[in-house]
């Protein structure tokens, strides 16, 4: 009966995602065109080895794509997208089964099927859906009870985080962050320096393609593009008091020395830009001193706009504005019994809970993303990696509130 039950709603989830694609933007435009370019300079057959800003994961996501069903196949690209997101749903259904139960499980799978907020970026040439895919994905090794003393498991988790940190190098500091930490709370005693050691393996694995990428174009040896903003960010987050425009419409109202600072780091040859980020990093340095409650309210600010959904789409949403108010109560009711569940859990765990990896990779990603991510942009697509696990504790909260304790 379960295997209808899931094989049912999978039905449902794809149409729903099938009809949000097919209001996408059309258009390869800003990121969605750095990726096509990307995966053009893949399939060309050269290590691909961005600047400043990507990595080469989603490139290379998009090149294999490309590769089976044609060059610039946005439809085939969709397609496989919402194929991953619904394995996105099976894996919340597995994780939730195995911490809460089936009964349980099928509220976080039925909410997550149906939730608009992931479903709409199926049909975007954007690294969201891959990587909601490598989150669960974590979330589910961790989740599985043999994790503990299970070697391929702890291979598979390193192999995950280095995926991660292929696809985005937001997650820099988090993947060494968790890393250590579930280690530490899994494994006991001098085990803990094996389960580090096969995680970091898995790990190296993955990130081979971007040490041999760079060091082939730039001559260094790096996880992540070697002339990125860097600290130099921060000086940007004085100038984040208004909402990042992710629709084009709105990109008018872009604040003036945030927009000039973007261009002239762009402007500024590569041998530069280190000479650009001390510059910056001493003037932050020198304005933080007064103005560092306005720099705290700003990323207190970001913390909220970033988990505010009010649009379908980035760039381009043909329901906006009539869509926001939607999106907003679907979210904060979401929000909400993701609180509960969480509450609920810890209660009914007391201590056990802070040991539990699932509800540990929970709490830190969720303050990882919130607080880190924050301190240079308050852009609303950023926290969409957490949703897997937002929808996972918010089945839980709706659940002890349909079924009790």
């Amino acid at each position: 009966m379960a295997k209808y039950f899931v094989l049912i709603f999978l039905l449902f989830g794809f149409f729903l995602r099938f009809s949000l694609a097919s209001f996408a933007p059309e258009k390869f435009i800003w990121d969605m065109e750095t990726y096509r370019e990307a995966a053009h300079e893949i399939l060309s057959g050269r290590l691909y080895a961005e600047c400043c800003n990507h990595n080469a994961g989603y490139g290379l996501f998009v090149a294999g794509v490309f590769s089976l069903f044609g060059r610039d196949n946005l439809w085939a690209l969709r397609i496989v997208q919402i194929v991953i997101d619904l394995l996105n749903a099976l894996l919340i259904y597995e994780i939730a089964t195995s911490v809460f139960g089936r009964r349980i499980a099928s509220v976080s799978y039925i909410l997550y099927i149906f939730n608009p907020i992931t479903a709409s970026y199926a049909g975007m040439m954007m690294p969201e859906v891959v990587t909601i895919f490598l989150i669960a994905l974590v979330a589910y090794i961790v989740s599985r009870k043999s994790f503990a003393n299970n070697h391929w498991l702890w291979l598979s988790f390193g192999l995950s985080l280095g995926g991660l940190l292929l696809t985005r190098i937001a997650f820099y500091y988090f993947i060494f962050i968790i890393m250590g930490i579930i280690a530490i709370i899994k494994c006991k005693g001098i085990a803990k320096f094996f389960c580090i050691v096969v995680s970091l393996l898995g790990f190296f694995i993955i990130s081979a393609y971007s040490l041999l990428s760079y060091n082939t174009t730039y001559g260094v040896w790096s996880l992540t593009p070697p002339y990125s903003l860097g600290s130099a960010g921060l000086y940007l987050n004085f100038y984040t008091d208004y909402r990042y425009p992710e629709l084009i419409r709105d990109f008018p109202n872009f604040n003036p020395e945030y927009a000039r600072m973007v261009e002239e780091y762009y402007a500024t040859p590569l041998l530069k830009k280190k000479e650009f980020n001390k510059r910056y990093r001493a003037l932050f340095n020198q304005k933080m001193k007064k103005d560092w409650p306005f720099f705290m309210g700003n990323i207190m600010r970001n913390a909220i706009w970033m988990w505010d959904k009010k649009s379908l789409y980035t760039y381009e949403d043909p329901f906006y504005p009539r869509d926001t108010f939607i999106l907003r109560i679907f979210n904060i009711g979401v929000f909400a019994f993701f609180v509960v569940g969480m509450l609920k859990y810890s209660i009914k765990k007391l201590r056990k809970s802070m040991v539990q990896p699932i509800f540990v990779y929970s709490v830190l990603l969720f303050f990882y993303i919130t607080f880190a991510f924050t301190i240079v942009s308050n852009e609303t697509r950023h926290s969409l990696p957490f949703y897997p696990l937002l929808f996972l504790w918010a089945g839980y909260g709706i659940g002890k509130f349909i079924y009790g304790n």
